[in-house]
């Protein structure tokens, strides 16, 4: 039997006390968002009346909107947006082929922002001031009130369609409503009390997409280190401490969330251990976070899967080809080797019959498949080679392709599980070191993240000061082209979605 421990809890409502209107002097709102998406916008008449500013509340109908149609539909709507269409709140919100032009809450984190504040050091090609500072700040105020609709509505609050990125170079969880590809949350880390140095490394969402948590870890080692639960305003309810948190699992069928061990491994593919030696999983009881412990034999079992039925939860040890399988009815832990060459799996996906899994190897650079049936007689059928460290695997629609994210080929490889073959791969210059991988609620749409570390693609929307962006490529899973490219923070990975 596992042993029991506490579970510390606390509330926490995230505060956008800080977004302060620092007023700036700019050039024209309506010449800025054309340096962005059309060189070529013609500036409205020096004499566009500036109205008083409001003393209550800003509103969009009253004070965005009508600013807007003052000073910028000339050129941003129907078919002469100049690629982002200001008309309406709807297609604000929707951005433009190259992303978001906000973010809610976050107007220093909203390209349209900085792209206005920018202009004071790099003119715009118009050279004519169109909006006064009070203008921009009125705009600042209202994206970190949210950038409220006209029935008072943040953008996308009610939308379950959501897909949850981690970053393994910055503190921040980006989250995007997947039907419309935009970006609608940027999640600070530190705003929630961790330090520069917390990195979210998996996030595991409810079926109904109430709650969804993160395995919260720091590049220090004394820095505390959690599974942290979050409801769907994005505030953090309850967290509760586990030492190296890896992979998260939200069981199908049960109460129950399971926390695998991060392994201390670089890209040089050096383990490096620390004095703690564990060997165990992690259940929490998902209504509370009430942490039971379930001892394995071997270190860093990092993969987790489960079957749809939910009868039984795997993983595997990166120390040794091992495969774990435990049931969670029991709590009972069996162990089947792997056979072969040296495998290392880093990620496992099942299929919706519960019939097979497919395991990407980060050792062996293949991607290997088990027939998982019968739960309790694993059979390994086939290896096929992906490529230089593949990552992410993700299930199409009828179970008939499998997507793979192969970091080091720069390529998502994709295998057709009838034929059990490689059918074909996805590549795009912006697929630099792809390692995560999801698919939209209607399965139409792969999203794709690249950490792209080494700047090799440089962001639409990068300052000089800023460090290179981690990448989400929007394809279109049955021309298999790249329509949008969504920028945040370094070092974009893993992808959960419910």
């Amino acid at each position: 039997m596992g042993t029991d421990v506490g579970v510390h809890r606390f509330m926490t409502f995230r505060s956008h006390s800080y977004y302060s209107a620092r007023l700036l002097l700019i050039a024209a709102f309506l010449l800025i968002m054309g340096s962005w998406w059309l060189a070529g916008c013609e500036l409205l008449g020096e004499d566009v009346p500036t109205l008083a500013e409001p003393t209550g509340p800003v509103t969009y109908e009253a004070h965005i909107q009508s600013l807007f149609d003052r000073k910028c539909i000339a050129c941003h709507s129907g078919e002469a947006a100049a690629g982002l269409d200001l008309s309406s709140w709807d297609h604000l919100i929707q951005g433009s082929d190259r992303g978001e032009a906000l973010i809610p809450f976050r107007p220093d984190k909203s390209v349209m922002i900085r792209l206005a504040e920018s202009y004071d050091r790099d003119p715009h090609p118009g050279g004519k001031s169109q909006l006064t500072d009070k203008e921009i700040g009125r705009l600042k105020n209202w994206i970190a009130d949210g950038a409220r609709g006209p029935l008072n509505s943040v953008p996308y609050a009610s939308s379950a369609n959501r897909l949850y990125i981690t970053h393994a170079s910055a503190p921040v969880i980006t989250i995007i409503e997947s039907s419309k590809a935009v970006i609608i949350a940027r999640l600070e880390l530190e705003d929630y009390g961790f330090t520069s140095r917390a990195r979210a490394r998996h996030v595991a969402v409810e079926p109904d997409g109430t709650f969804w948590y993160a395995s919260i870890s720091s590049t220090r080692w004394n820095e505390r280190e959690v599974v942290a639960k979050f409801n769907r305003s994005n505030q953090l309810v309850a967290m509760v401490p586990v030492p190296d948190p890896g992979q998260l699992l939200v069981h199908p069928t049960r109460d129950e969330l399971y926390v695998s061990v991060a392994p201390a491994i670089d890209d040089d593919r050096i383990f490096h251990r620390t004095p703690a030696d564990r060997r165990e999983i992690v259940r929490l009881r998902r209504s509370d976070l009430f942490l039971t412990r379930l001892p394995v034999t071997y270190r860093d079992a990092y993969p987790l899967a489960a079957r749809p039925q939910g009868d039984a939860v795997f993983s595997s040890s990166m120390e040794v080809d091992q495969m774990v399988i435990l049931k969670p009815a029991s709590a009972d832990v069996t162990f089947t080797p792997v056979l072969g060459t040296k495998h290392l799996f880093r990620h496992f996906s099942v299929s919706s019959d519960g019939r097979w899994m497919w395991g990407s190897g980060y050792w062996s650079n293949s991607a290997t498949l088990f027939d998982i049936s019968n739960p309790n007689d694993l059979v390994q059928r086939q290896s096929l080679w992906m490529g230089f460290d593949p990552r992410q695997i993700v299930w199409g629609p009828d179970d008939d392709l499998v997507y793979v994210a192969v970091r080091g080929a720069d390529a998502v490889q994709v295998i057709n599980s009838t034929l059990g073959s490689v059918d074909y791969q996805i590549v795009h210059p912006a697929m630099q070191q792809p390692v995560g991988i999801g698919l939209s609620p209607n399965d139409s749409t792969l999203f794709v993240t690249a950490e792209n570390t080494e700047a090799t693609w440089r962001g639409h929307h990068q300052f000089p000061e800023d460090p290179a962006p981690g990448l989400i490529l929007v394809i279109d899973r049955a021309s298999r082209q790249v329509r949008k490219i969504l920028e945040s923070a370094t070092g974009a990975s893993a992808v959960a979605g419910r």
